[in-house]
């Protein structure tokens, strides 16, 4: 285990591009002395994970374990939604926890707490938290298993029996992306993931965005509605295929652009390796950084020339967020919903390496891209340009209103 801890630590301390900007190196070398004090005991693979995962609280949210491995039972069968007031306190229907099944609730928190990056938004952070909180609890065997707890209630402590809980934890997986045509005027197109990083993925979407866009514009489409409020993110250049579509004219985009030459080397031997990064590995020396621009240039006889509305969210993190900024900055369209779920400025063009022994997977940012037009974020979250509360799941009718709030925002202009 010394040996795969060694390995993430020099490989964060190496090509991260900004491994310390919350924590300074005397505090990651004391981490990494305290996660093998952890791990000097004999561990499963499981609990070895786990150790790694707590300390996802001191990196940015791009950063670390590529995700943990979850029993399928413990998203069927998993403890009540609680809220976690801090790192030691959690509410259960307005009472304090003491403990689960014997487990101080207190322990819990603080462990839930460091597995989680500081950089979500309170409300994701917190189902995060009861996500992980359930790996930490263990699954329960079925629909009739119960907990029994000890709580704080007006009255003082009691004990209770808590049944399992069968909502989903998780959103479920949804098509990458497809479209919807409502009447005859309005057409959704559902952005689900910009997960597309091989070019047979980038081949497949060009070809759905070439098809939909041409049906567009042999209809009487005149509203476009584009959601990307439960994309995660993923390539930038899968957003830029889909700006094609949008933009009458050519549109430029400049930032600053943070890197380690180190990085940029690795990313190039990587699987999802493109040309991009040819020009960055000269100009970027050791902790330096260069001015770098996305030029987005017009499909000729393609693009849409109705009113487009992007539909943003807390669900709307890393490149679907860059997608929105970049939308807005262009005058490509208008953005409607809440805030995003990604914080800016953040850590970027992540690459994937495994851990020598254990086979983990890991996750680590090579840049971290700097936007000139500052005002467009609150307190780090990019803001809508219409505030508009969305459902988890939308549908037709919610798409219907949306419309509704487009065409009045547009006759406020």
């Amino acid at each position: 285990m010394n040996d795969d801890i060694n390995y993430y630590f020099s490989l964060l301390r190496t090509i991260h591009p900004d491994l310390y900007q919350e924590y300074d190196s005397v505090f990651f070398d004391d981490l990494e002395l305290k996660i093998k004090k952890n791990c000097s005991i004999p561990l499963s693979f499981s609990e070895f994970e786990i150790q790694l995962f707590k300390m996802h609280k001191f990196l940015d949210s791009h950063t670390g374990l590529h995700e943990l491995n979850i029993p399928s039972s413990i998203d069927k069968y998993h403890f009540p939604k609680v809220l976690f007031m801090s790192d030691s306190i959690i509410l259960l229907n307005h009472d304090t926890l003491i403990s689960i099944d014997g487990i101080p609730a207190s322990l819990l928190a603080l462990e839930v707490d460091s597995m989680v990056s500081t950089m979500y938004l309170p409300e994701i952070a917190n189902n995060l938290k009861n996500r992980y909180m359930n790996i930490l609890l263990g699954s329960k065997p079925s629909s009739f298993s119960a907990y029994g707890c000890s709580l704080l209630g007006k009255y003082g402590v009691y004990d209770s029996v808590i049944d399992v809980d069968t909502a989903s934890l998780i959103h479920p997986l949804l098509m990458p992306y497809d479209s919807l045509f409502i009447g005859d005027s309005i057409a959704v197109f559902q952005y689900n993931s910009s997960m597309l990083l091989t070019g047979d993925q980038r081949n497949k979407f060009q070809l759905f965005l070439d098809s939909f866009f041409r049906k567009l514009n042999a209809s009487q489409i005149n509203e476009l509605l584009i959601d990307v409020s439960t994309n995660k993110g993923g390539s930038d250049l899968a957003n830029e295929l889909v700006f094609s579509y949008l933009s009458r004219d050519s549109c430029m985009i400049v930032m600053k652009r943070v890197a380690k030459a180190e990085g940029i080397k690795k990313i190039m031997k990587s699987e999802f390796y493109n040309k991009r990064f040819d020009s960055k590995l000269e100009l970027i020396k050791g902790n330096g950084f260069l001015m770098d621009t996305i030029y987005v240039s017009p499909q000729k006889n393609k693009f849409f020339e109705g009113d487009v509305c992007i539909i943003m969210g807390n669900n709307t993190f890393s490149a679907a967020a860059t997608f929105c900024y970049m939308a807005k900055v262009c005058n490509m369209a208008v953005l409607i919903g809440d805030i995003s779920g990604q914080y800016f400025p953040f850590c970027g063009s992540c690459i994937w390496d495994i851990l020598p022994n254990s086979k983990i997977k890991i996750q680590i940012p090579i840049i971290k891209d700097y936007y000139a037009n500052i005002n467009c974020f609150e307190n780090g979250f990019l803001e809508p340009d219409i505030r508009y509360p969305l459902t988890p799941k939308l549908d037709v009718e919610n798409y219907k209103q949306i419309v509704i709030e487009m065409r009045r925002n547009k006759e406020n202009e």
